[in-house]
């Protein structure tokens, strides 16, 4: 039983580290402060960051890996529990993080089914969660080897009754932690990002302006695009790679667009803010020739990595960067280097500059929804709420 205690306690542990992280990233992604996709984040079906704000990632506004973290919380006092009293507490205590671990297991069961047959993309980190909950589980019915679920109706019943009249009502208390300590502590962490913004309100109002804005018409063929095409839902967006606001909103979309890859189709344009490009530009010296690095960059199959790459070396940008990389996304140099100085690449970069001029864009990112601008459309709860709103 001891060897067992050890091994569900650092499993436990394991698993209070992984829920943080994703609870975390959840609310970065939620609210457009991400500055990178999560580690996991691989392909279109491994994509921690699409499966972590679907709409299956939150119960009742409380993300799911926030509610695991307390469930392992709770099942860490209940080792603690069994490691510090004695004897008779013991097999207490054990039924009683058999309980817990066995609702956990099955919830995980439902949870990877989801993943696999409805989101049908999956989430590594929320695998090792699952591998947390099957050794958790697997674990107390080892610490009862005897007829482990035989006290489960006693034991339930005692729920309602004080320890002085035989009861086990301590249990449901503790159990109580869950959904009340993720419920405050989500309460919580959102008011500390949002401050004093009323967020529902503000959500309303940019699908009402969103609703009112001016319609444009793109026709937009080809460029670099997820999703579905034939989507009723067609998401367009302008975004400039010295743009710090378009390093944070890049996350949030492609997590939304991958999680809704049968509804929602998504269109890259670029937008430098750089004047050698773009007649309203500004400043940013490095942005044109990093949109010719993604369009090249597009030809060979790689503008995600070279997208990716070019926000995660953003505040590190140079002269050099489109020659490094090409070394480092593995692109062949010789074709790329001579594509960044291909005419047809610097019309093809105007094009996509003067369609951003046509719609009088006022800044990046901007975000524009069946040819209307969505104010606040790197924020997922705006685009979710303007997907049902298109239905």
């Amino acid at each position: 039983m001891q060897r067992w205690n050890w091994t569900a306690l650092v499993f436990t542990l394991v698993g209070i580290i992984v829920s943080t992280y994703l609870v975390v990233h959840h609310y970065n992604l939620i609210y457009g402060m991400s500055e990178a996709k999560s580690f996991c984040t691989l392909s279109s079906t491994i994509d921690c960051d699409a499966v972590n704000t679907s709409s299956f990632s939150t119960i009742m506004g409380v993300p799911v890996a926030l509610l695991q973290a307390f469930i392992l919380f709770v099942g860490m006092l209940l080792l603690l529990g069994i490691r510090a009293f004695g004897e008779s507490e013991k097999a207490v205590i054990s039924r009683f993080f058999l309980y817990l671990t066995s609702g956990n297991f099955l919830a995980t069961v439902v949870m990877g089914i989801i993943s696999t047959f409805i989101l049908r993309t999956f989430c590594l980190m929320c695998a090792s969660l699952y591998l947390v909950a099957f050794v958790l589980f697997l674990s107390a019915l080892k610490m009862n080897p005897s007829k482990p679920f035989s006290m489960l109706g006693q034991d339930l019943r005692g729920l309602l009754k004080s320890s002085s009249a035989g009861g086990t009502r301590g249990f449901l208390i503790l159990f109580l932690i869950i959904p009340l300590g993720s419920a405050l502590a989500a309460g919580m962490y959102e008011k500390s990002i949002l401050a004093s913004t009323d967020f529902e309100k503000m959500i309303q109002r940019n699908i009402d302006d969103w609703h009112d804005g001016k319609q444009v018409d793109f026709k937009i063929s080809g460029g670099a695009q997820e999703g579905n095409p034939s989507a009723s839902f067609q998401i367009v967006e302008f975004s400039d790679f010295e743009c710090p606001h378009c390093r944070r909103a890049a996350p949030s979309l492609h997590a939304f667009v991958n999680a809704h890859r049968s509804d929602v189709h998504f269109n890259f344009q670029n937008y430098p803010l750089d004047k050698s490009c773009n007649p309203r530009g500004g400043m940013h010296e490095h942005a044109c020739s990093m949109a010719r690095a993604v369009l090249c960059a597009l030809k060979q199959n790689k503008f995600t990595e070279a997208h990716d790459w070019i926000f995660a070396h953003q505040e590190s940008l140079d002269d050099n960067s489109a020659s490094t990389l090409a070394q480092e996304i593995g692109l062949e140099k010789d074709s790329f280097m001579t594509c960044l100085k291909d005419p047809a690449t610097i019309e093809e970069l105007k094009l996509e500059v003067d369609r951003g001029n046509t719609a009088d864009l006022q800044g990046t990112p901007t975000i524009f929804v069946n040819g209307k601008v969505l104010p606040g459309g790197f924020l997922i709860p705006v685009l979710e709420a303007a997907l049902k709103s298109s239905k």
